[in-house]
């Protein structure tokens, strides 16, 4: 969709279906003509296509059986075909690197961040496994992928297998020196020799011969299980660039989609790989929705499912994008509702050179206001089961900008982020004018984890990067009345010889990076938490909340900054770095050594009129350098009560009346989508 494509205001184009009927526009196409392999008891289909070069490749697809059962009636994606091995000996690195990422048919292999690839690329490419582990005999190893979740995640094809030594090299030197040391986990993808009948669900494709192996599950038939098979990434692009044939100069928009579902597209990171992919930074985002300078484009209902990278990724230039009306995102491969604006946002635009958009880069005081989106709406939708595919990703994502609203969202089962914003902590918004008035309200969001195998476990629910929020109190970045619970992570995994096991339940709830100024956090609850927050920055505000949570030190890490970004040591004087005042702290440490802050004491935060609560103990420590008796000495929370039990009840009411004066009850039940 172009300029030519969008009425002009106040009209719009609403596409919608006929009363009654329900549509689906796909990104992918039936798989037909199944046999089954007599061998192997597997099921193949050929598929010409795919050995001509004529269509891509694919590592997942859709299969729904028509069985009564729950599992059966939703449609999957083949699992990987290994469970996690570790890395046996780091290796040194052959060759150089080139500036220019490989290619596999025809393709690219990006890094997520352009601007990595080319300026001394450290990383290896090569490391040593335990035998067994690869096969140097496997059919076509530049199919294999190989699977790294360290950092950002990594998807690197196999290039060689040295069977004698038991040294795997990969199509690309990775990023970063540490992304291939001795321990690391990994996974091998898409080797056919992994498949089993003791495995169902997995599938192989075969990008030479074009034959499509399946193993079925308990329930499929012949002539009854369905299959789709990704074909495009994209399936709707707005672009006002002139790669794209516009270069009007123009926004493009004013489409409002009703009650459509959006589902099937491809995996850019399975088909092809990527290099620390983090589509919770935006870099390197592919969605099923696209958008360059897209204004006004609205999804009220219906849902985007079942995509092989984010639901949406609307990039430099747009606002304005609506998601809501009861709408659903959910078995996602990246992010769900995606509005972000980094220049290297998606594959189209050649590398780290700038698109050909309609407006200049830079406006008249240095700033690339012109790209930052805002204005954008999320308004009661589920999202759900998200980061399937690239694991550092968010349920929603929206990059730099101001009077963005998010509210009446529930959110479940997700990979890592929550909500990631803003992201860049580029100096150009170090000024009040440039990010402000954001609001996330009346959320609910559980059951989200990153294993112990990835090294971004300090990001929480609700992760803000760049400047967030403002000096003047009626452009403050809001959050409010949401219900945080049962968020898992360890960033100190153990290892059993086998796996990495996460340990303890360490992610923040809520983040906020060095140039983090005036958010506020009130009226919320955090149940089955580790760390509530951890803040850096100045003028925040805690107030009014309840943290409940069965794992030491809620409250960790908060740093003040003076007004400047990236000042390297904390200041005890200058602005308030956060203010905490009429909350309820109640968790189990074990021990009475646990610590309520961990590097608070000397800092400049005033603390006040709370309830602290340490269930099997009593309060005698608030900080690493501050005894409860010091802490009280310095001036905080002189009004506070300690070593009551506030005595909540499962929905967070009290069951013997209000124990802290002032504090108002939270209604945990308004939260989430209608």
């Amino acid at each position: 969709m172009t300029y030519a494509d969008t009425p002009a205001a106040p009209g719009s184009v609403t596409v919608a279906p006929y009363p009654g009927e329900a549509v689906t526009i796909s990104g992918g196409l039936p798989v037909t003509g199944w046999a089954v392999d007599s061998s192997t008891g597997f099921w193949t289909a050929s598929l010409p296509a795919i050995a001509a070069g004529t269509q891509p490749i694919f590592n997942e697809m859709w299969v729904t059986n028509g069985s009564s059962t729950a599992r059966s009636q939703w449609t999957i994606r083949p699992v990987m075909t290994s469970e996690y091995y570790h890395i046996a000996s780091a290796q040194t690195a052959t060759g150089t690197l080139t500036g220019s990422p490989p290619s596999y048919r025809g393709e690219t292999l990006y890094a997520s961040n352009f601007g990595d690839y080319g300026q001394g690329n450290k990383g290896t490419n090569r490391f040593g496994f335990n035998s067994g582990e690869i096969d140097p005999a496997a059919h076509n190893l530049a199919s294999i992928r190989i699977r790294f979740e360290r950092r950002q995640l990594s998807v690197v094809p196999l290039a060689a297998v040295d069977g004698v030594n038991n040294i795997a090299t990969l199509s690309s030197h990775l990023l970063f020196t540490d992304d291939a040391q001795v321990n690391q986990p990994y996974r091998v993808c898409n080797a056919r020799e992994a498949l089993s009948l003791s495995v169902p669900g997995e599938m192989y494709l075969d990008a030479i011969s074009g034959v499509l192996t399946y193993v079925p599950r308990p329930g499929d038939a012949l002539g009854v299980t369905t299959f789709i098979a990704p074909v495009v990434d994209e399936i709707i692009r707005f672009s006002n660039a002139a790669s794209d044939g516009d270069g009007s100069g123009n926004l493009v928009g004013n489409w409002i989609f009703s009650d459509i579902n959006f589902a099937h597209t491809n995996s850019y990171t399975l088909r092809l790989g990527r290099l620390e992919s983090d589509q919770g930074k935006f870099m390197g985002a592919v969605g099923a929705i696209a958008g360059i300078g897209a204004d006004n484009v609205v999804f009220s209902g219906g849902s985007i499912r079942h995509t092989g990278e984010s639901a949406t990724a609307f990039g430099p230039g747009s606002k304005a994008i609506s998601f809501i009306g009861g709408a659903q995102y959910f078995d996602l491969g990246a992010n769900g509702p995606t509005v972000a604006d980094e220049l290297g946002m998606n594959p189209w635009f050649g590398g780290s050179s700038a698109p050909s958009t309609p407006t200049a880069w830079n406006d008249s005081d240095g700033n690339i206001s012109s790209f930052l989106p805002g204005y954008n709406v999320v308004n009661n939708v589920v999202i759900h089961d998200t980061g399937i595919n690239v694991t550092n990703s968010a349920s929603i994502a929206f990059g730099r900008g101001g009077f963005n609203s998010i509210k009446k969202v529930t959110m479940y089962n997700a990979a890592s982020f929550g909500i990631a914003f803003g992201i860049d902590r580029a100096p150009y918004l170090t000024n009040d004018t440039k990010q402000t008035n954001n609001y996330f309200g009346y959320i609910l969001g559980y059951n989200f984890g990153m294993g112990g195998t990835t090294g971004a476990q300090d990001f929480g629910i609700f992760y803000l990067s760049g400047q967030q929020g403002s000096s003047v109190e009626s452009t403050k970045t809001v959050i409010e009345y949401c219900w945080v619970r049962d968020i898992y992570a360890s960033s100190s995994p153990t290892y059993d010889g086998t796996n990495y096991i996460a340990r303890g339940n360490n992610n923040f709830k809520v983040y906020v990076d060095q140039v983090g100024r005036g958010v506020i956090v009130r009226n919320s609850v955090f149940s089955g938490v580790g760390n509530t927050f951890q803040i850096k920055g100045t003028l925040h505000e805690w107030t009014n909340n309840i943290a409940v949570g069965d794992y030491t030190g809620l409250i960790q890490n908060v740093q003040h900054y003076p007004m400047l970004p990236y000042v390297a040591s904390p200041s005890t004087s200058g602005p308030v770095s956060i203010s905490i005042s009429e909350s309820i702290f109640d968790f189990t440490p074990g021990d009475s050594t646990m610590l309520f802050y961990a590097n608070l004491a000397s800092y400049n935060m005033p603390s006040d009129n709370n309830l602290f609560f340490m269930r099997g103990a009593t309060i005698s420590r608030m900080s690493a350098d501050m005894t409860k008796t010091q802490w009280l000495a310095s001036g905080r929370d002189a009004h506070s009560i300690f070593d009551v039990d506030p005595r909540l009840n499962a929905d967070f009411t009290f069951a013997a009346g209000n124990p802290l004066p002032g504090f108002i009850p939270i209604d945990v039940t308004a939260m989430g989508a209608a």
